[in-house]
């Protein structure tokens, strides 16, 4: 379902993409993340990471898809 999702975000900003670095993020209802997001993600943490010194970096990402869950 995320994965559906992350295609149709995909071709509804088809035009940002030409000029942007653009990643779907979609998170399902019961926090699974779509597999860019979570490509994403684990890239990202990994440079916070580096750059902070902070090394549960990634975690903390991941652990977005269990906040969006609770608030939505």
């Amino acid at each position: 379902m995320a994965c559906q999702a992350e295609d149709s975000k995909r071709l509804k900003y088809v035009s940002v993409s030409t000029t942007y670095c653009f990643v779907p993020v979609a998170v399902e209802t019961l926090g699974a993340l779509g597999v860019e997001a979570t490509d994403f993600m684990l890239q990202l943490g990994r440079r916070i990471a580096k750059t902070s010194g902070e090394r549960r970096a990634t975690e903390f990402l991941l652990c977005l898809s269990v906040a969006i869950q609770r608030t939505w």
